[in-house]
């Protein structure tokens, strides 16, 4: 009898302290993702505040087991006319119309979590790393980072102006702010 009280007593506690996992998806009046390309004569940044990012965590915890954003092309600003028609052209937005992130693996780390996924550009589906600062506010998660991209990783012609074309390289930057409950 005391060895089934000892079993029932250890599943009851391990009961008790299962992390429960939740759903949270960005506030996008709070959060934004951005490019940020140059060229010998300029630079520029176009911005989106109209995509989807959800992830799932661990009630209590905060920590990441999943992330999806997916942002259409067409979303991003830059606060040239001319510039993001010609951007839609380049990237092919009619036929591809959505950039997607889908996490693989993700390791917490100190001030975050360092997540493996495939990012899917341009009709390509590549594998990225990201390091992702994290931040618990008192019922918010808040993800921020920056990474680079190529545009030749992808198939997508660089732009050019005066006959001379962009940067090959491309930095996207995040931030993203979860209500959590």
């Amino acid at each position: 009898m005391i060895p089934l009280l000892k079993l029932l007593y250890i599943t009851l506690l391990i009961g008790i302290h299962k992390p429960v996992i939740k759903t949270a998806k960005a506030d996008l009046s709070l959060s934004m993702i951005s490019y940020h390309m140059v060229h010998p004569l300029h630079s520029w940044e176009g911005k989106s505040k109209k995509f989807d990012a959800v992830i799932q965590y661990e009630s209590g915890t905060g920590k990441l087991l999943s992330v999806t954003v997916t942002a259409s092309v067409a979303s991003f600003d830059s606060k040239n006319k001319s510039r993001d028609q010609r951007a839609l052209v380049f990237t092919n937005a009619t036929q591809f119309p959505d950039i997607i992130f889908k996490s693989t693996v993700i390791h917490p780390t100190e001030h975050g979590a360092d997540i493996t996924g495939n990012l899917s550009f341009h009709g390509i589906s590549r594998p990225v790393n990201l390091k992702v600062d994290q931040f618990l506010d008192p019922g918010h998660i808040i993800c921020t980072g920056t990474f680079m991209l190529l545009l030749e990783d992808f198939k997508v012609e660089r732009p050019s102006l005066l006959m001379t074309k962009t940067n090959n390289d491309f930095t996207i930057r995040f931030y993203m702010n979860f209500p959590v409950g």
